[in-house]
């Protein structure tokens, strides 16, 4: 009986177990919004963009490394910690270089407290608040903004630090002078998101904060779309120009080597020669020599010695013609080749 107990328990529990993992699979998933100007969620960034761009406000998105930023842009970094996720110390030190030398970073989000004070930032303390109004330091109508608000920064208006905004226990967004650049901290990006933005008044101080910069960069490296430049745009132009002219010989060299351009062209000589070639060649030089008809006489002094069977017609010719060619004084090339054949043959057929 307590085994029966046992086992009812086990398969109701694993019924149990199968119906909720079912329904949590079937359960709608809340998609993560972040800080992008690509992200349409209630976090992203994607109505202030195109809410910029409506109004005529010069922004883009910046996603080639920061060590290309172009000096006295305005780079915006929009999420809490992102300026400490994709900079380590050496480029940190090259980011507040580049502030100093006119250029402006606005950072939307927490920082680091190494980070702040690299970039001299005032300290914060925490702070909660939904509502921030315009501050000391902020040129314009008066705004009443709403967002996140979960520290405050401890700061007031003096020669180098100005309040834009000020929520409940001190500041949440301040503009200090960097050498000959600038510096604006905001401590949440919750109050530029896309829910935020339906406000009236968030609306106003976004237009008023970034129709003020000069054609505001969006960083969209930290979110994962990095652009690089390709081959072709790092490398110096002479050697370019130089790749170019060594493509277009080799491919003239392959349509040379293709494409029949000329008729073909027989050769002049040809030098593989035969023993026909050798015996005309020596008996030039015996006539140039004068020793033509030496040679030949010699030749058929020595085929009298040669005895040819009675009544050998064949033979009995080929002596005399041999006899004749030995009384020619002009003889020449052709004559000796003529004579040296017969007495081959006759050598052949009658020496034994």
């Amino acid at each position: 009986m307590r085994n029966r107990t046992e086992i009812a328990i086990l398969i109701v529990a694993l019924l149990l177990f199968t119906v909720l993992s079912a329904l949590r699979a079937a359960a709608p998933r809340a998609h993560s919004s972040f800080p992008s100007t690509y992200d349409t969620g209630a976090n992203g960034y994607a109505a202030l963009y195109e809410f910029l761009q409506r109004e005529g406000v010069d922004a883009q998105r910046y996603e080639l490394p920061m060590g290309e930023l172009p000096a006295g842009a305005t780079i915006v970094f929009a999420g809490d910690y992102t300026i400490d996720s994709v900079l380590s110390a050496k480029e940190s030190a090259a980011l507040d270089t580049w502030v100093r030398r006119g250029g402006k970073l606005i950072v939307l989000g927490s920082m680091f407290p190494f980070t702040r004070d690299s970039l001299g930032l005032p300290k914060t303390r925490s702070a909660v608040s939904k509502v921030a109004r315009t501050g000391c330091g902020f040129r314009g109508a008066r705004r009443v903004v709403g967002g996140d608000f979960a520290s405050v920064l401890q700061t007031v208006c003096d020669s180098k630090h100005s309040v834009l905004l000020m929520a409940r226990g001190g500041a949440v967004a301040v503009s200090l002078k960097r050498g000959r650049g600038t510096i604006v901290e905001f401590v949440t990006p919750s109050l530029f998101g896309n829910a935020q933005l339906a406000a009236h008044d968030n609306a106003a101080f976004a237009y008023d904060l970034f129709a003020a910069a000069r054609a505001p960069l969006f960083d969209e490296r930290v979110y994962g779309y990095a652009a690089g430049r390709t081959f072709w745009e790092v490398m110096p132009r002479p050697v370019i120009a130089a790749v170019i002219v060594a493509l277009i010989a080799l491919l003239l060299a392959i349509v040379a080597a293709n494409v029949r351009l000329a008729p073909a062209r027989a050769l002049e000589r040809d030098d593989q020669r035969n023993s026909l070639a050798y015996i005309e060649s020596l008996a030039r030089m015996l006539q140039r020599g004068g020793a033509a008809h030496d040679v030949i006489t010699r030749l058929a002094r020595a085929a009298a010695g040669f005895r040819s069977p009675p009544g050998d017609e064949r033979g009995r010719a080929a002596f005399d013609e041999l006899r004749r060619l030995g009384e020619r004084r002009d003889a020449g090339p052709r004559e000796v080749l003529l004579a040296g054949t017969i007495f081959a043959q006759l050598r052949k057929d009658y020496e034994w």
